[in-house]
């Protein structure tokens, strides 16, 4: 209410709430049916998820409200059965989607992700382009060692050739788990199991740095290799893996009749480096590791006594 006087200027603020999505409702689904793009038939996902539980179809979209982008994913579906997005509930009308022009990601295991677009209409359920998924490609290989074996922990990542060259840091999911997590986006990571062997599923089309990861520090990065991978390809790649150098100790100093026995407790340093070990042990040995190839001079001290090698 707003009183005006005659000849008097009225000064009147009003305040607009915000409303999401420029004020219209949240009503609209996008249905959709996907396919194998080799067979023209449901999508038959790969080991491990070649079950009805894990075999399903994901599709995603990003809808604009007041609080900003919200990201809406289906139900995981079945396979041979079509994706509904968002999910209709009879007891909520309005968990669906805002009208307007929607980039839909479609996604199964084992397979490329597709987008598409659909105009969706105001509170109505509207027809998605069938999508026909390619299947992914996969690189695996064995991993070996010219001594010792591998260290538990090996990562094997795969990364976008736009990603750069720089072998990126890695790390292992628990044990017996053999999945990993790196830094870089879009990368894909596994780790090689006890035996060596490594899987990296799920690798779109394209090309890629594979780079073998050690998350043991006595052990080195294999050079990265580029690969070039087609959809549904598997592409076989081994690599040996090179442990720094490790060098074994023997202190001995005289007992008391002259006889050389071995010294237990003694420190032993290495250069280039001044790399000290650890202690001696009751043998009189100690070992250092981490030794990148080349000569080294060791030296030992005890009390006013001291020897070089």
């Amino acid at each position: 209410q707003v009183d005006v006087v005659m000849g008097t200027p009225a000064d009147v603020n009003v305040s607009l709430p915000a409303v999401g999505g420029e004020g219209l409702p949240t009503t609209s689904h996008v249905r959709g049916r996907v396919t194998d793009s080799r067979t023209g038939g449901k999508i038959t996902c790969p080991p491990p998820n070649d079950n009805p539980t894990d075999c399903v179809i994901t599709a995603t979209t990003i809808d604009r409200r007041t609080t900003g982008p919200v990201t809406v994913t289906s139900d995981p579906t079945p396979a041979d059965q079509e994706y509904v997005l968002p999910a209709i509930d009879p007891g909520n009308p309005s968990n669906g989607l805002l009208p307007g022009l929607h980039a839909i990601t479609v996604s199964a295991p084992g397979y490329e992700s597709q987008t598409v677009m659909v105009q969706v209409p105001l509170g109505a359920t509207v027809e998605a382009p069938p999508v026909a998924l390619a299947p992914a490609a996969t690189i695996t290989g064995t991993l070996s060692t010219v001594v010792d074996a591998l260290p538990a922990g090996t990562c094997v990542i795969v990364v976008p050739l736009t990603a750069g060259s720089a072998i990126p840091p890695c790390t292992p999911a628990a044990p017996p788990a053999l999945t990993c997590t790196t830094t870089v986006a879009d990368a894909l990571c596994a780790v090689a199991d006890s035996n060596g062997v490594y899987t990296v599923s799920g690798v779109p089309h394209g090309s890629y740095y594979v780079d073998v990861v050690p998350t043991n520090a006595e052990y080195l990065p294999v050079t990265p290799i580029q690969v070039t991978v087609a959809s549904g390809e598997t592409r076989q790649y081994s690599a040996v893996v090179n442990r720094l150098g490790r060098l074994t100790v023997t202190v001995l100093k005289p007992d008391a009749n002259g006889t050389p026995v071995a010294a237990a407790g003694e420190i032993a340093t290495v250069n280039p480096g001044n790399i000290t070990s650890a202690a001696t042990d009751t043998f009189g040995q100690t070992t250092i590791t981490g030794l990148a190839g080349g000569s080294y001079t060791i030296g030992v001290t005890d009390g006013p006594s001291s020897a070089t090698a």
